[in-house]
């Protein structure tokens, strides 16, 4: 397990095409609505309070 909880510096890495932040405290996903190439996002186990920011990229599967 880890203790990530703020990921808004993964913004800067809009080419990510897989990104794994299970087993955190992660509360939102918003900054990965800036990744466009985005296919694969595993965030379970986390503390997601809020969906309202999240705009799945395109093409996530």
């Amino acid at each position: 397990h880890h203790d990530l909880i703020d990921i808004s510096i993964l913004c800067e890495y809009v080419h990510l095409q897989k990104l794994n932040l299970s087993a955190n405290k992660i509360e939102d996903l918003s900054c990965v609505s800036c990744m466009p190439y985005l296919l694969e996002l595993n965030a379970s186990q986390n503390k997601l309070t809020t969906f309202f920011n999240f705009m799945p990229p395109k093409n996530l599967k």
